[in-house]
């Protein structure tokens, strides 16, 4: 809360979705942040044979698919503006929204009331994202797209190199 003029306001949370940078011109040309997977997901169903690490894109699809029957499949984001948990170690961009603006719960508390093989699968992936130094305390999700009109701020590589805010 901010006392401004004498009047309690209350602070919005700020997220960040950080993605590959590669990606973000997709993400402004379609105008959404999309869930999880979604390449993936239309890799398969297009039948483009081959994932970039070389299983099978179906395959890769159908298994990953199985798994968020029971973790739920979401847009992420965090509060902090750096990410160490992002599989490649290639240049990222962030896009800061408000929590309030795009309907974003905390993810521990969303993790909390999964199934017991929910949880479970969460705390692996979790796990990995603590062991490279990531506090998935400040993670947030949204279970649907989200419009980049919601979007307040997009941060690309130059930016981040540079050290613009």
């Amino acid at each position: 809360m901010i006392r401004k003029h004498g009047i309690m306001k209350k602070m919005k949370i700020k997220l960040y979705h950080h993605t590959h940078e590669h990606l973000l011109p997709a993400i402004l040309n379609d105008g959404y942040v999309h869930l999880e997977c979604h390449n993936l997901e239309r890799a398969a169903k297009c039948r483009l044979s081959k994932h970039e690490r070389g299983a099978s894109n179906s395959m890769l699809w159908r298994s990953i698919k199985h798994q968020f029957k029971y973790t739920g499949r979401y847009v992420w984001l965090t509060e902090e503006k750096e990410v160490l948990c992002l599989d490649d170690p290639v240049p990222t961009a962030r896009i800061l929204f408000y929590a309030e603006d795009i309907g974003a719960k905390r993810w521990p508390e969303v993790r909390n009331r999964l199934s017991k093989k929910g949880r479970k699968l969460a705390r692996v992936n979790d796990d990995i994202a603590k062991s490279k130094g990531d506090d998935v305390s400040k993670w947030w999700v949204v279970d649907r797209k989200i419009s980049m009109s919601r979007a307040r701020k997009v941060t690309d590589i130059t930016e981040l190199l540079l050290g613009a805010e």
